[in-house]
């Protein structure tokens, strides 16, 4: 009850700058501010009974029966609410950065954290290599993750930003459009400003980037072996067996090929044999092909 936890992630935060971290700190401090303390009682009540419903004793076992048709009522009324109610909260949050801060870097920050939505989308496409291709564990998994991140920005942002103007708003969105929210911030241009973040701001991210990148290295150690060998050894043992074998295709085996391209971050190559087995399978047999083409589509 004493405590607010904004989860923003290792790599986003060592994009951000200061700046764009104090914006993006208004609008979530803005969201429990005194006058929303009665939003927060409801959501929490609501998080309360959809997890539990009561305790473990017999008297609360009880109570929640008794009053489970009201239990429900509520639940049903306060998700109305919160669908109608949820793009309005977010935007009156939006009103505190440009009360409170820079509009132009209120802009940048969520230019950034939506370029972080894109980017994961479409990574999930784009060849790499596998991070298990090494025989050693590496302490550098974060490092690379936000390098690429940045390498991303440069060559993607241009096309990013042409989806911002043709962005719509989902019937069960929680957040406003990029676009509303600069309409409420009353920026009219996608830039990203300039930063000038202390170096004391600096040294504190560096930190916390080289405690992550200890943290997930002391927890995988034990079991990368194990994991290389699932994840790498052997996907590249069947694949290589699959190729001197004349890269046969079969209804029952393309799809455990596909997957083993993908666990090597070889898409374009997963891609293509899905072309392959639309192309040569009949019918139902190149059903999975097509719904993985599909997803590479809509991921790319």
């Amino acid at each position: 009850k004493d405590r607010y936890l904004l989860r923003i992630g290792v790599v986003l935060a060592n994009v951000l700058s200061e700046q764009e971290l104090y914006t993006i700190m208004l609008h979530e401090f803005a969201h429990v501010s005194q006058d929303k303390n009665e939003h927060y009682r409801e959501e929490h009540y609501s998080d309360w009974l959809s997890a539990e419903g009561g305790g473990t004793d017999k008297l609360s076992a009880f109570l929640a029966n008794l009053y489970m048709y009201l239990s429900v009522k509520y639940l049903f009324v306060y998700m109305i609410y919160r669908y109608a109610c949820s793009v309005v909260y977010e935007t009156q949050a939006d009103m505190a950065m440009a009360e409170h801060g820079d509009p132009s870097v209120a802009v940048s920050a969520l230019l950034k954290t939506h370029y972080d939505t894109l980017y994961y989308w479409e990574s999930a496409v784009i060849d790499e290599p596998s991070i298990f291709e090494s025989a050693e564990l590496k302490a550098d998994y974060l490092t690379n993750r936000i390098a690429s991140f940045k390498n991303a920005i440069a060559l993607r942002s241009e096309d990013w930003n042409a989806l911002v103007e043709k962005e719509i708003l989902a019937n069960n969105a929680s957040h406003p459009t990029l676009k509303m929210r600069m309409d409420t911030l009353g920026v009219d241009k996608l830039v990203l400003t300039p930063s000038s973040s202390s170096p004391e701001y600096l040294a504190q991210m560096q930190r916390m980037l080289d405690f992550s990148e200890q943290f997930i290295y002391r927890e995988r150690k034990e079991f990368y072996e194990t994991e290389r060998k699932e994840r790498y050894l052997d996907p590249c043992a069947r694949i290589e067996a699959w190729k001197e074998s004349g890269e046969p295709i079969s209804s029952e085996t393309y799809a455990d090929i596909i997957s083993d391209l993908k666990t090597l971050g070889r898409h374009q190559e997963a891609e293509a044999l899905c072309d392959r087995v639309i192309e040569q399978l009949p019918g139902m047999s190149a059903t999975h092909a097509i719904f993985m083409k599909g997803c590479a589509m809509l991921y790319r």
